[in-house]
């Protein structure tokens, strides 16, 4: 998967990272961000994600 940010965004990620020593890297942090917004969407719903596409 390929993601494009606007530059400001990425800006701003790339000072958290390198502030936060929390992530290894821009990608790790996107990683993190992904996955909390996955499990939110899963509380969110009852635990289910809408199926795919075909």
């Amino acid at each position: 998967m390929t993601l494009t940010l606007p530059l400001e965004l990425y800006t701003d990620v790339q000072q958290i990272v390198k502030s936060g020593r929390r992530w290894i890297s821009e990608a790790d942090f996107v990683r993190h961000a992904v996955a909390n917004e996955v499990d939110r969407w899963k509380r969110e719903h009852l635990g289910s994600v809408p199926p795919g596409r075909s």
